[in-house]
């Protein structure tokens, strides 16, 4: 049963193409790892040391020598082009991707030495084409925290900022059409992130989270992330450069290599890769991001 539960909400997270993989793995006869340890410590930042990874039958690396580092007080951004390797990374980061466990570390201890389920229960990706179910807004949240009261469920939605917009249209009661197609792109979102607090995870990543909504909708979004991102570990995945540009650290992937990295301003003055990308998107946009 916790097994099932696990694996329904992280699909719902991740999205239904990422889900079918988590099907797979929760599906996976348990391996006996009773010798190995539990996740217990919020503060043990995320290691990524000399990390190389390349999918099985192909030569080519997705991943070249990689090393980072992820804390909380402040998120840390991951950016890059289509194809520069940010998907793997984040994959292999929350668990859902086998390969990288011995490169990847919390604090001094490789993934290798953790629980596999201990590692997934305690990450969240957020994912842009996250899932709501045909289900009441209640039921939705509850996914995120099965033992929530309504209380704790309506703090939830004030928090990003979306109860006052169903609450005349039912609350907590509010049925959920096919798709999510009686709420807006960007309401849909916020439902995603309301169910991903509750859920009080070590680890968020925001995996393209505010990607294609309401410019309202980003914005409160990111306000979110940078709240959670005080005490949690924060992770955001984007190839929209405007969304991190407050990050603490930032990552710049090319060709599954780590080309820079730095803050906005420090990659900026660099005049490479992250700058011809921002003003590439500034120029696209037609905005003074």
């Amino acid at each position: 049963p916790m097994i099932t539960l696990t694996s329904s909400f992280h699909v719902a997270m991740t999205g239904v193409a990422a889900g079918k993989n988590l099907i797979d793995f929760f599906a996976l006869p348990e391996q006996d790892e009773k010798h190995k340890n539990e996740i217990d410590d919020k503060e043990k930042a995320i290691m990524v040391k000399n990390l190389t990874f390349s999918y099985s039958n192909e030569e080519r690396k997705v991943l070249d020598k990689i090393n980072a580092e992820f804390t909380s007080n402040g998120y840390t951004a991951i950016v890059g082009t289509s194809g520069s390797g940010k998907t793997t990374l984040v994959r292999l980061l929350v668990g859902q991707l086998d390969g990288g466990e011995k490169a990847i570390f919390r604090g001094e201890n490789s993934y290798l030495t953790y629980k596999k389920q201990s590692i997934t229960e305690n990450m969240i990706r957020i994912a842009h084409d996250a899932h709501v179910f045909e289900q009441t807004i209640r039921k939705n949240l509850l996914m995120g925290k099965r033992t929530a009261t309504d209380e704790e469920l309506i703090n939830a939605l004030k928090t990003v900022q979306l109860y006052d917009e169903v609450e005349p249209r039912g609350g907590l009661d509010l049925k959920i059409k096919s798709g999510g197609s009686n709420l807006s792109g960007g309401q849909k979102q916020r439902l995603v992130l309301a169910r991903a607090i509750l859920h009080d995870a070590q680890v968020y990543v925001f995996d393209e989270a505010s990607s294609n909504i309401d410019v309202e909708s980003e914005a409160i979004i990111l306000q979110v992330m940078e709240k959670i991102a005080k005490e949690n570990i924060v992770i955001l995945v984007s190839h929209r450069l405007y969304a991190g540009k407050k990050a603490k650290h930032i990552y710049v992937l090319d060709d599954g290599k780590l080309v820079e990295e730095g803050n906005f301003e420090q990659l900026i003055n660099q005049q490479g890769v992250y700058h011809q990308l921002w003003q590439g998107q500034k120029r696209f946009e037609g905005t003074n991001l």
